[in-house]
């Protein structure tokens, strides 16, 4: 059994080709990619000469002129005594258990006062709209001396809830929660919740 194909419109019409690039069309595109590359060296320069200088030995200068990229010999003896010397570990952990504790409080809390905002008209919404933008044009450094007397009297200070509780309420978390909620339809919303009523 033979099966005939015939060739439809789509497989016999032609891919126009490209024309050739000019000479000034190249020089164009040769120039962007040169500008590119001056401009990713700024960035990754700085980050060799860190990595550089993190492997040289305690007898090669860090801070030479013109710099010397080369170590001679490579060591590694400085992330040996910086593993050893501080308890790097305990802060990785510690870092890992902050981001992991903040996280789902910090999406809850942020889109549970977000959606009244953004959702629900009542008297004044503007107004604390307004007061948690404004809250958001203070340096973080002006609210740890309010913080620490709350923690004090709280009997939090020197644990990891100190920095935990403060880290959830976030003026900024508010003000994007609160510009993806009109983005969802209010009848899809109602219709899950209708669902979980049944």
């Amino acid at each position: 059994m033979t099966i005939d194909v015939q060739p439809t419109a789509a497989s016999t019409t032609r891919v126009p080709r490209q024309r050739a690039r000019t000479p000034a069309q190249t020089a164009v595109i040769v120039g962007k990619y040169v500008l590119l590359v001056v401009i990713a060296s700024l960035f990754i320069g700085p980050f060799l000469m860190l990595l550089s200088a993190a492997v040289k030995p305690s007898s090669q200068p860090v801070f030479s002129f013109p710099p010397d990229l080369i170590p001679r010999p490579p060591v590694i003896d400085w992330f040996v005594e910086a593993w050893t010397t501080i308890p790097y570990l305990t802060f990785v952990l510690n870092s890992l258990l902050y981001e992991v504790l903040i996280l789902p409080a910090y999406l809850l809390v942020s889109t549970m006062t977000a959606y009244p905002l953004a959702r629900i008209s009542f008297r004044g919404r503007s107004f604390f709209f307004m007061l948690f933008l404004s809250t958001m044009f203070l340096p973080g450094e002006l609210m740890l001396i309010p913080r620490f007397p709350v923690m004090s009297e709280m009997g939090l200070i020197d644990t990891i809830w100190a920095v935990v509780i403060p880290a959830i309420l976030s003026s900024l978390g508010i003000f994007l929660a609160a510009a993806v909620v009109p983005q969802h339809p209010q009848r899809a919303l109602r219709g899950r919740a209708d669902r979980r009523c049944q």
